[in-house]
């Protein structure tokens, strides 16, 4: 007779193993990085972070600094990599990834205004300037817009040289001119020696491909359902 399998025998949290998440809107994704998927207690240092995609070579780390610790926004509902703590040197998650160009970010997050990078990947990058908007960035040229106000927000962005734009909290924001990145570095690194105000950040999700209008929407409405206190 088999022996029966007991579910404590199961360690259902293990981030290194892809498993069923809330729906990213659009299929196809590359990579997909989940704060509420991380084995650890509230207030733990997260050094590593497992692609759920299930590309491990893609899987973040710890390369300079501490890393984030991990975090839960109660009233919110959300779990989140705390980039925010006022060490000086906080720290950032990397992978070292083959430039993609085109390409889509979306991500979850919450960040004090006047916040340096809080996401780069291969030359391009998000930041809050200090009137509170939020921008998309290839080098030094920036496109700003979208809601001023604190709090969660989804952000979905497509970098591709040509005909940029980003999704924010419901607004369309062009960033056409934003230049490919003249030396692409095929990094993508969560964070950037974050200190207050720094981010807050419970998802981020890549495509390799330059998402369109309709695909932008539908994947913020996704992430909304299963964040239903971002904007």
């Amino acid at each position: 007779m088999g022996k029966l399998l007991r579910l404590t025998d199961v360690t259902l949290t293990d981030t290194a193993a892809p498993r069923i998440a809330h729906s990213a809107g659009i299929s196809g994704a590359l990579n997909r990085y989940i704060a509420g998927h991380v084995n650890l207690t509230d207030g733990a240092r997260v050094t590593s972070l497992a692609d759920y995609q299930g590309n491990n070579t893609a899987n973040l780390w710890t390369s300079q600094g501490h890393g984030p610790l991990l975090g839960t926004d109660a009233g919110a509902g959300i779990r989140y990599l705390d980039f925010s703590a006022t060490e000086a040197a906080k720290g950032m998650l990397r992978a070292s990834n083959s430039a993609v160009n085109p390409v889509t970010l979306a991500v979850v997050v919450t960040t004090g205004k006047n916040s340096s990078n809080f996401i780069a990947h291969n030359g391009y990058a998000f930041a809050r300037a200090a009137n509170g908007q939020y921008s998309m960035k290839s080098g030094a040229t920036s496109a700003y817009g979208g809601p001023s106000g604190d709090g969660w927000i989804v952000i979905v962005a497509t970098f591709d040289g040509a005909n940029s734009a980003m999704l924010i909290g419901g607004t369309t924001v062009s960033g056409s001119t934003l230049p490919v990145p003249a030396a692409a570095q095929g990094d993508f690194n969560l964070g950037d020696y974050q200190i207050s105000p720094g981010a807050r950040i419970a998802e981020v999700i890549k495509w390799p491909r330059a998402l369109d209008a309709t695909e932008r929407t539908a994947v913020r409405t996704a992430l909304r359902a299963h964040y239903p206190a971002a904007a």
